[in-house]
């Protein structure tokens, strides 16, 4: 029996996907690529049933698919037209507004040779520089843990980065623990005290730094848990964009899901 596209391209998301799993272990690429691999082998599937018991059962079956694979694709372009909203007008920001915040939080992203500032990290710190400069009472959280390839924490490295930048010590707050967009919001909140209920979270206002494609999703969850912030976000270039986008899609839906992922 020749080899059919489809069972090639099955192949080729299993060994990504097993790739993918083995190198990151269980993350958003991953779900991804899981999914695609499912809708790809539920296809064969019923391509297999068909042939073997063609009926109505089988007919009705292919229709369900169908519908389920247009579902999923209707979601995942309203994910992404959400995703892609916010970065018309993330970049830029209003410096009268800026002046009125309390506290800016910069997202920490994956650090290089396990200590070394990143593409997308040096791009969030340096946004954060250039609005540090016309707000310089600002207090800053660094948010970031250490991951699995990481010698140091990414909020650690942050810290760093910011004070050979000219930036004071004192007006630094690491948080290291955190090991997702909502960790890395929620003990960021911790570390503000503005889980201290004798303040009213509404008289704090904040500033979210983080990657274009990303200012969708930290916005959300800032929302739910309750903070009073705007998000200004650093560029990403278009090779790279795509790829974290589509990322954004399962993220977006884990995140719907109360965070299951990690």
């Amino acid at each position: 029996m020749k080899l059919r596209k489809s069972h090639l391209l099955l192949g080729f998301l299993l060994l990504s996907t097993g790739c993918n799993a083995l190198i990151f272990g269980w993350n958003f690429s991953t779900a991804f690529l899981t999914l695609l691999s499912l809708i790809v082998g539920v296809h064969l599937g019923l391509k297999w049933l068909d042939l073997r018991y063609q009926n109505q059962l089988t007919a009705w079956l292919r229709r369900l698919y169908k519908i389920g694979l247009f579902g999923i694709g209707l979601l995942c372009v309203m994910i992404l037209t959400l995703v892609a909203t916010p970065q018309f007008n993330c970049q830029t920001f209003d410096e009268a507004e800026t002046r009125k915040a309390d506290y800016m939080i910069v997202l920490g992203a994956g650090l290089k040779n396990g200590d070394e500032i990143s593409f997308n990290l040096k791009s969030r710190l340096d946004k954060a520089l250039e609005i540090f400069e016309i707000h310089p009472d600002l207090v800053i959280v660094v948010s970031g843990g250490q991951g699995a390839d990481e010698t140091i924490s990414e909020a650690e490295a942050m810290g760093r980065y910011l004070v050979e930048n000219g930036i004071g010590k004192n007006q630094i707050i690491h948080e290291d623990q955190s090991r997702s967009t909502h960790e890395n919001l929620l003990f960021s909140q911790e570390k503000l005290g503005l889980l201290d209920l004798s303040k009213s979270t509404l008289e704090q206002k904040g500033i979210i730094v983080s990657q274009d494609f990303h200012m969708f999703r930290s916005g959300l969850i800032a929302q739910k848990l309750g903070l009073d912030t705007v998000g200004i976000c650093s560029p990403t270039p278009l090779f790279l964009k795509t790829n974290y986008m589509i990322r954004e899609i399962p993220a977006v839906v884990n995140d719907g899901l109360g965070n299951i992922l990690k």
